[in-house]
């Protein structure tokens, strides 16, 4: 492991900060939660939830953005759309 993390510039890495680090990928790509807690090996889906919380929220955040960013044109286009 240690020859794999000095080659990826990450030599004082510990194994718990991999398991982390591939928890968030895995929320943040979208990766459901059931999914994530049994790839991680915890027992209950609960556990990985109190867990990873913050990135929950921050995709929260994220979907908030996103709706707003989208609705923002669709909302101008059906303005126009009556106008006419």
């Amino acid at each position: 492991m240690s020859a794999y993390l000095q080659r990826a510039r990450h030599s004082r890495m510990r194994v718990h900060a991999l398991r982390h680090s591939a928890a968030a990928i895995l929320i943040t790509a979208g990766m459901p939660a059931k999914a994530v807690s049994q790839f991680l090996g915890h027992s209950r889906v609960a556990f990985s939830l109190q867990v990873y919380d913050h990135l929950e929220e921050e995709l929260r955040q994220q979907t908030g953005e996103r709706m707003r960013a989208v609705r923002g044109p669709l909302a101008k286009s059906q303005t126009s759309d009556t106008v006419r």
